[in-house]
């Protein structure tokens, strides 16, 4: 919870530095109007993964019959994200766009998790302490919905769909029978939001907060897509 108020707290204040730097001053609409042309750009920021989530993993995998005793909340990880992206702008308006964007994020980080349980007779307690280890290559396949002021200020919102690439390895610091390794890839569905503010004619400095819905990662390796959320701040050509 915690890192998820401070992502909103990073986004809240790139919000206000960028908005206002538009009230700097108006300028003219055909000089700031949204035309034909492709987009080229690159970002970077802090990524929030959440952690393994191990459900009755452990409990099956132990040998005998376990009862659980405490599952404490799973540490969610920060990471860092670079990325790069490419597009065209299909204006509707002079200031109204929409844009196809495919991208690439690299996203990298760990997270760990405690769980403590008993044997059957509670004659043992077992105290767990699993970590993972995750690189993530990240391909967005987005359509960008792109509103412009004349001030050259821009909000955006990005519907699609994430092909998350996952390399992770599970480590446990009281058993082995739990650590392993492996690669995963899925299709998830993503959505972002920002705002930017247009330089020149050509350049845009803009944040943008990403989500990327997954699911639970098991220690089976069964599924390995967590929900992965980002904060970027990036720069934009348009031609």
């Amino acid at each position: 919870m915690k890192n998820k108020m401070f992502l909103t707290y990073c986004f809240t204040t790139l919000f206000s530095i960028i908005a206002n730097a538009g009230t700097m001053g108006a300028v003219a609409n055909d000089s700031m109007a949204i035309s034909p042309g492709f987009i080229f750009g690159v970002e970077g920021g802090v990524a929030n993964i959440d952690s393994l989530s191990l459900n009755n993993d452990v409990k099956n995998q132990r040998l005998g019959t376990n009862i659980l005793l405490a599952k404490s909340s799973a540490v969610n990880a920060f990471a860092g994200t670079v990325g790069v992206f490419v597009g065209y702008k299909f204006p509707i308006f002079t200031n109204i766009a929409f844009e196809p964007i495919v991208a690439y994020h690299y996203v990298a980080g760990t997270s760990t998790y405690n769980y403590i349980s008993s044997s059957s007779n509670a004659t043992t307690i077992y105290n767990d302490i699993i970590g993972t280890k995750s690189i993530f290559d990240i391909v967005d396949l987005t359509v960008q919905a792109n509103y412009r002021l004349n001030n050259g200020v821009n909000f955006f919102v990005q519907p699609g769909v994430a092909i998350v690439m996952n390399k992770f390895t599970i480590t446990n610091t009281t058993n082995s029978l739990y650590e392993g390794s492996g690669t995963n890839t899925s299709f998830r569905p993503e959505v972002a939001i920002g705002f930017g503010k247009m330089l020149t004619k050509h350049f845009n400095l803009f944040a943008k907060y990403n989500y990327i819905k997954g699911n639970d990662v098991n220690i089976a390796f069964a599924s390995s897509s967590p929900d992965i959320s980002t904060i970027n701040l990036g720069l934009s050509f348009e031609a």
